[in-house]
C-alpha cells in the first residue's frame, strides 16, 4: 500500500486525482483487481487508528498476458511526423503478433488497441486515418527490414477513437510471431504528461510501456537576459 500524509492543514473536502507508478503482480488475471482508498485520523498509524470515512473501492483493471514486442518506429526520411504541441501528428507503431492459444477458438475479428499518453487525442472515427501498407507506413513499397507486409485482407475495417485510445477491428489474417507496423493520425497535447508512455493491446494481450517521444518545442534552461539594442 501507499500512504499520503497531508500537512498540518489536512486535505480540504473535494475531489482529488493522482497518478502513481507501481509494479503489477507477476500472474495474469482476467478478474479486475480493485483498489481500496481509506482515510484515517492518524495517517502515521493507519493500522491502529479509526477511519474517518468508510473505505472507497476503485474499479481496477485486468492483469493481462504480455505482448512480445511493441514499439514506436523512428521517423524515416520524408515521414509526415509533426511533433509540435497541439498539432495533428502521424505516428508509426509496430507490434509482434502473439501466438494464439490452441485451446481457444480464434475470433474472426481481433481488437487492436493503441493507447497514447494522456492528452493525446484520436478522432472519434479514425478509420480513414490508419495506414497498414508499406507505401502508407514507410513511404515506399519495399518496407523496412524486420517488418512483415500487412495482408490486405487483414487491414483494419474499423477504427474508433476514445480520447487517447484508438480501437481497431482487425480481421483474421495476421501471422503469428510476425512484426507488423501501422501508421495512425493523432493530435499532440500542448504539454506532455509526466507518464509519457504508449501501450498496445491485441486480443487482451498487452505490451510493456513504450517510451513516448518529446514534443518539438523550444525550452529555455534559464530566462533570457534583456538586451539593450543601443
Amino acid at each position: 500500500f501507499i500512504r499520503l500524509q497531508p500537512g498540518s492543514a489536512g486535505f480540504a473536502a473535494g475531489i482529488y486525482e493522482l497518478e502513481i507508478r507501481a509494479s503489477n503482480p507477476a500472474t495474469a488475471s482476467l478478474q479486475p483487481v480493485n483498489w481500496t482508498i481509506s482515510s484515517f485520523v492518524n495517517a502515521s498509524n493507519a493500522l491502529l487508528t479509526a477511519p474517518v470515512d468508510a473505505p472507497g473501492v476503485a474499479l481496477g483493471f485486468q492483469l493481462r498476458k504480455p505482448l512480445l514486442e511493441a514499439s514506436i518506429v523512428a521517423p524515416v526520411s520524408g515521414s509526415p511526423r509533426d511533433d509540435r504541441p497541439g498539432h495533428s501528428n502521424s505516428v508509426v507503431l509496430a507490434f509482434k503478433r502473439p501466438v494464439s492459444d490452441p485451446s481457444q477458438q480464434q475470433p474472426e475479428i481481433s481488437l487492436l488497441t493503441v493507447r497514447a499518453p494522456r492528452g493525446f487525442t484520436f478522432l472519434r472515427n479514425c478509420s480513414n486515418h490508419v495506414q497498414t501498407s508499406f507505401l502508407g507506413v514507410f513511404g515506399h513499397m519495399e518496407g523496412l527490414a524486420g517488418y512483415a507486409p500487412w495482408p490486405a485482407a487483414a487491414a483494419p475495417i474499423r477504427c474508433v477513437g476514445v480520447d487517447n485510445a484508438a480501437l481497431l477491428s482487425v480481421p483474421r489474417g495476421l501471422q503469428e510471431l510476425q512484426t507488423y507496423a501501422l501508421r495512425l493520425t493523432v493530435r499532440n497535447p500542448e504539454l506532455l504528461p509526466t507518464a509519457n508512455f504508449w501501450t498496445m493491446e491485441y486480443d487482451l494481450i498487452t505490451s510493456e510501456l513504450v517510451a513516448g517521444f518529446p514534443l518539438a518545442s523550444i525550452t529555455f534552461v534559464e530566462p533570457l537576459a534583456a538586451v539593450n539594442p543601443a
